[in-house]
């Protein structure tokens, strides 16, 4: 009996050992025979699956195959594409002949290649097919594996998001699956963060939480796609970590803490230079939205620090909704400006000094680059400048703003016009309102206003204008209410009209009523007095029963009804009493 079972193990080891050659010695014919593999894995997959190449040897305990350029061959209009161009396993032998299947030691995927289709994936049964194949393979058949230098391609409806794969190891055991790497969003981000994904559970329900870390990211992409500038972005280095927790297969919150990221652009005047100290994003899904909060957002701009709190939504289709929780103070955020406003232009800003705060804020955004806005401001004010004969403090506004173009409501119930540059005195006034078109491109703005309203007890009017910044002309009239003589000396211009045509004023019309009166300026604003005609001031009043001293020789003329014109730096008085003078 002892010899009949020593005969049998004996029989059997040589079979064993027979099989084992033939198995060594087949592997090299392997690739004359791979029609055979091709069927069976297309099987596996519910789709036909083809392989330009297989090599093989024996390693160790089994087999070492490659496969190289794995694809699926479904047609071009499918859902789901996949290539790999390398594909390394080393199968122990012994443990598949126990399991009665494949067990693979090493499964390396080198320059793997996934397109999803989401906008049709759910539609084709034939692709849900392929997707539970590959998940059986990746989460159940394979113990471990690796994926290396690959991508994956997610298309959507209104974009296509790329993710880079540098290394992934990932570990499957019984319902734990874990994979550690690094990964990139290539329209985010130039280089790569690092990841854990630790999830529980079988395919259909899977649980768990995806960590990612970066430092030192290279968040160019993302900086060059959100701010557009024509300027070179010379730095940009992001540093995060986030969470995304993940219930029954989907997301179910992202957090997101910000830490020293820095930006830096290189400008004809000089680096201008952002840096994010912190901030915390959190987000949820809402039906097929993305609600989040922008918490703590703490930026050094140049040498100013601002605090601000944010709350917004982002559709599937990629736009950004954007409102702030709590105002917000702008004049930290005019560092920014020659990002987007050109040399000339930002010379105008500086000199103004503008302040303001954002007490409300609603954006919206879309992925093509169209911008809508709507924004209400406080406690705005500028100073006079030589450019700018007048400053004011203490005005709100309401703004409309879509693309290049805006329409700002600016108001005040009272305050005070700085217009001592131009006049002798500032200027308390009890009423204004001023509605604005803004339009800007890449030479610079204009504005243009027809409905606007300048009140005080020293005078009143209303003025309509238009101004280029490029050409730095305007074009301005307007009415002027009346006012007493015995005011005009607080009004006149002498920047514009000359001293000695103001004394002369003061000592020659001192009573009488103003009825009304108009002003025109049609000229660049630096070429005052027009001496080459390149433009034109009038300054023309209408003075009712006003007394008037010609000159100190004369005798003064009383309840005269003469119109009085100034045009540059000249002077000119007409009169139905036939009275025609000019002083130059």
């Amino acid at each position: 009996m002892i010899k009949k079972l020593w005969a049998l193990v004996a029989c059997s080891l040589v079979v064993i050992a027979v099989a084992l050659s033939l198995v060594r010695y087949s592997l090299p014919y392997m690739n004359e025979q791979k029609h055979y593999l091709e069927d069976w894995l297309s099987k596996q997959v519910g789709t036909q699956l083809v392989i330009e190449e297989i090599t093989a040897k024996w390693q160790g305990v089994g087999p070492a195959i490659v496969l190289r350029n794995v694809a699926l061959a479904n047609n071009e209009d499918s859902s789901i594409k996949l290539t790999i161009a390398e594909t390394a396993i080393d199968i122990d032998f012994w443990q598949s002949v126990l399991a009665k299947q494949v067990q693979a030691n090493k499964f390396d995927l080198n320059k793997l290649e996934l397109t999803l289709d989401l906008t049709t994936i759910e539609q084709e049964n034939s692709e849900i097919q392929i997707i539970d194949a590959l998940e059986n393979l990746f989460l159940q058949q394979l113990q471990q594996f690796s994926i290396s230098e690959s991508k994956i391609i997610i298309d959507t409806p209104h974009d296509q998001q790329v993710v880079l794969i540098d290394q992934v190891s990932w570990v499957n055991k019984g319902l734990h699956h874990q994979g550690v790497g690094q990964l990139q969003v290539e329209d985010l981000a130039r280089n790569s963060a690092s990841f854990v994904l630790d999830l529980y559970g079988d395919k259909k329900e899977l649980t768990g939480v995806f960590f990612a870390e970066g430092e030192e990211v290279d968040l160019s992409p993302w900086v060059e796609q959100w701010l557009v500038t024509p300027h070179e972005l010379v730095e940009s280095r992001g540093s995060f970590v986030m969470w995304a927790l993940i219930a029954e297969n989907d997301l179910q919150s992202i957090q997101l803490d910000l830490s020293n990221s820095r930006f830096k652009w290189d400008t004809p005047t000089g680096d201008i230079s952002a840096v994010v100290l912190g901030g915390q994003i959190s987000a949820s899904p809402d039906q097929k939205d993305w609600l989040f909060n922008l918490d703590n957002l703490t930026l050094q701009l140049n040498d100013q620090v601002v605090v601000t709190n944010w709350l917004g939504k982002v559709e599937p289709s990629g736009s950004l909704f954007l409102q702030n929780k709590q105002a917000v103070r702008l004049s930290p955020l005019v560092n920014l400006l020659p990002l987007v406003v050109n040399e000339a232009d930002m010379e105008i800003v500086h000199t103004l000094q503008p302040q303001a705060e954002l007490t409300n804020l609603q954006l919206n955004r879309t992925v093509d680059g169209n911008v809508a806005m709507k924004a209400s401001l406080v406690e705005i004010q500028w100073q006079q400048t030589d450019l700018l004969l007048t400053g004011m403090q203490g005005l709100t506004a309401d703004i409309n703003w879509y693309n290049q173009n805006a329409m700002v409501s600016l108001k005040s119930k009272s305050g005070t016009l700085a217009i001592d540059k131009l006049l002798t005195h500032n200027i308390d006034y009890e009423r204004f309102f001023m509605d604005l078109y803004v339009q800007t491109s890449e030479q610079g703005f204009a504005i243009t206003s027809d409905n606007a309203l300048f009140k005080s007890d020293l005078i009143g009017f209303s003025p309509k204008f238009s101004y280029h910044s490029e050409s730095n002309f305007l074009a301005l009239d307007a009415k002027v209410n009346a006012v007493d003589v015995t005011h005009l000396p607080r009004l006149y211009p002498v920047k514009l009209m000359g001293t000695e045509t103001k004394d002369y004023l003061i000592d020659s019309l001192n009573s009488g009523l103003i009825a009304g009166g108009d002003i025109l300026w049609h000229g660049a604003l630096n070429a005052f007095p027009f001496a080459d005609n390149q433009g034109i001031f009038q300054l023309g009043l209408n003075v009712d029963n006003g007394n008037f001293r010609f000159s100190s020789d004369w005798p003064a003329l009383t309840e005269l009804d003469v119109d009085l014109l100034f045009e540059n730096q000249g002077l000119f008085l007409s009169s139905q009493q036939e009275i025609c003078w000019m002083l130059n």
